[in-house]
């Protein structure tokens, strides 16, 4: 839809192109702490701060992952900014992983699809948003373990250093909230959670201009297909598999074997949004492991 250049109130504005409750009270929070930063236009229509329907704030409506997050118990995915063939590029030949298929096809996101929980495989799509210079990896919809964790911030941190560029790790483990860790260059720059501010949290992907669609990964007899919910907002769609164990690969040059057992060997928690779900001692065997991966 094109700008009507018209003064929406808050309200108005976060209906825009959503019908999820989430997703609108997500944005309307987004919008009024942009209007007072200045990053959007408003004006005051009796006293009441409204947003102008501009190019800018249409813009910005079309990213954010509430549809992706909303209603799910668990989740993990890794933007980065770089174009999914540069992305390809690299995954295809990588340790650990067992297959890489370019363009595979979409599914509709439908109810009744199930998933089959493999602890020695992972299977993982790369997704194109229309109108944003970020890749999306979506590793888990609707369940998550440990090493997911792990895998999101190994695929950011070495992503990021290979490509030079940005790279955010991403999940909720549907017990102690949401947290986004965001690397430049292979080094880790900034850690967000949920907990501390919600908001901030969420507006970390519209002012990045990331889109995370709706979906699910469906997989059946061994067989996996991303299912989405607005298929027309994926350019293209890649599917991986990573696989923790092979008889071919020795355990100490696996990386994500490595990442599995320190996933599994942790406990306890130290409950900081730097360490999120792990003790220390753990999360500085993982920051050391990433710290060799981009040396």
């Amino acid at each position: 839809m094109k700008p009507t250049f018209r003064s929406l109130s808050i309200s108005q504005a976060a209906r825009l192109g959503t019908n999820n409750s989430f997703a609108y009270k997500v944005r309307k929070e987004i919008i009024r702490r942009l209007l007072e930063q200045g990053k959007l236009s408003g004006t005051f229509t009796e006293k009441v701060p409204c947003v102008i329907d501009d190019a800018a704030f249409r813009n910005l409506i079309q990213f954010g992952i509430e549809k992706f997050v909303y209603d799910r118990q668990g989740w993990s995915f890794t933007a980065v900014r770089a174009t999914i063939e540069n992305i390809a590029r690299h995954l295809e030949n990588r340790r650990g992983v067992v297959s890489y298929a370019r363009r595979v096809e979409l599914g509709k996101l439908s109810a009744g699809e199930g998933v089959e929980i493999n602890s020695n495989k992972r299977h993982i799509f790369l997704v194109r948003t229309k109108g944003s210079s970020w890749t999306i990896i979506i590793q888990t919809v609707h369940w998550i373990q440990r090493c997911d964790m792990f895998i999101g911030l190994l695929l950011a941190s070495e992503l990021s250093a290979i490509l030079k560029t940005e790279g955010i790790a991403a999940w909720d483990d549907n017990f102690s909230g949401a947290t986004a860790v965001l690397y430049k260059h292979g080094t880790k720059a900034t850690v967000l959670t949920d907990a501390e501010d919600w908001i901030n949290f969420y507006s970390l992907f519209y002012t990045k201009k990331i889109f995370v669609p709706e979906g699910f990964i469906a997989v059946n007899e061994g067989k996996a297909r991303l299912l989405v919910g607005e298929p027309d907002t994926i350019e293209r769609c890649d599917h991986l598999l990573i696989g923790f164990e092979t008889e071919s690969t020795p355990y100490d040059d696996d990386s994500f074997l490595n990442l599995r057992v320190l996933a599994s060997d942790s406990g306890g928690n130290i409950g900081t949004s730097s360490q999120p779900n792990l003790t220390l001692a753990t999360w500085k065997q993982v920051e050391a492991q990433l710290q060799k991966r981009t040396e």
